[in-house]
């Protein structure tokens, strides 16, 4: 009997093990073959260090002094997305700015100049966020007017760090252009949204442009040209980068795939709320029999530990067809 039910013990063992590796099996298949059912990702994701983060360590302090600290510059910057915001629609403001040759003397653009400027030489927290959706919401909808919003800002400064130079006004000039990059730069670093860093990038590039020709053509320092021009090349680099990396969502059609593998696996916080957000476009370029699956893992990311990719999937469940159809392109 004791053989008989050492026997009856050791199968019974057996089989809840195997129980256990056949669940363990499932639960593995299940999470593996999520993409999958909602699309395969391409080489625009899967390539090696596609989904890295992309860094821009940008060494300016040979150029200028950036104030650390918290002192309260992302409100200044706040303050400043604000007054462009309510000036109307992006192509309102970007024509101004374009067609303003003087726009510190113009009453609408000099308070964003001076909001700029003011921010250049106040402290920042290193781990402050800069989040301008309480201004304008960041949706698929909005993403790329807010980056043209946030790059017409950096181009408004630097034309009037051009008006500044014309006017024999060179410190100005510079304050103009090392205010732009700074801008920049924090945005890169402290910005949430792709939008913010995708703008952040156009206000580096103006400003370290203006300032490599200042040095070069003006103020004669040949070592600040060569370093502006050095910085500047690095921009570039990661410039190039950039655009390519977002043709996977600035299309028509994306591929539900790769939007999920950034979502899940991008080392940048960015980029993961950027594919969590435009899964709510994608639910309206897919079959209807994909279409549930976005759904159903979108809701999933409404209790994500991350309260803003939360708050992304359920504007992303309410984003609808008529957003999907009014999208810019």
């Amino acid at each position: 009997m004791a053989a008989s039910s050492s026997k009856v013990g050791l199968y019974i063992g057996l089989g809840i093990s195997g129980l256990l590796l056949f669940i363990v099996a499932i639960v593995l298949i299940v999470v593996l073959n999520v993409g999958t059912s909602i699309g395969e990702p391409t080489s625009a994701t899967t390539d090696f260090g596609k989904l890295d983060k992309m860094e821009l360590p940008l060494d300016t302090s040979g150029l200028f002094a950036t104030p650390t600290g918290s002192g309260g510059a992302d409100g200044l910057y706040k303050e400043a997305f604000r007054a462009a915001v309510s000036m109307g629609g992006s192509v309102g403001f970007e024509e101004m700015v374009k067609h303003t040759a003087e726009p510190e003397k113009d009453g609408k653009l000099k308070p964003i100049i001076e909001k700029l400027l003011s921010a250049a030489d106040t402290g920042m927290s290193s781990d402050a966020e800069l989040n301008f959706d309480s201004v304008l919401v960041c949706t698929p909808k909005t993403t790329w007017p807010i980056r043209d919003r946030i790059a017409d800002m950096a181009l408004c400064l630097n034309t009037a760090g051009l008006s500044y130079r014309a006017d024999k006004s060179p410190d100005m000039a510079v304050r103009c252009f090392r205010a732009s990059t700074i801008f920049g730069k924090r945005l890169w670093d402290n910005g949430v949204f792709v939008s913010h860093k995708a703008g952040a990038l156009s206000a580096i590039g103006y400003g370290l442009s203006n300032l490599e020709r200042n040095y070069k053509e003006f103020q004669r320092d040949p070592a600040k040209a060569e370093l502006a021009h050095t910085l500047y090349l690095q921009y570039l680099e990661v410039s190039q980068k950039w655009s390519t990396k977002e043709r996977i969502e600035r299309t028509v059609q994306p591929v539900t795939g790769d939007l999920w593998n950034l979502a899940e696996n991008d080392k940048d916080r960015a980029w993961r709320i950027e594919g969590v957000m435009f899964m709510g476009f994608a639910k309206f370029t897919v079959s209807d029999s994909r279409a549930p699956t976005i759904r159903s893992y979108l809701q999933g990311k409404t209790s994500n530990s991350d309260p803003l990719i939360a708050l992304k999937a359920k504007e992303a469940l309410l984003f609808s067809e008529a957003d999907a159809r009014s999208l810019p392109q």
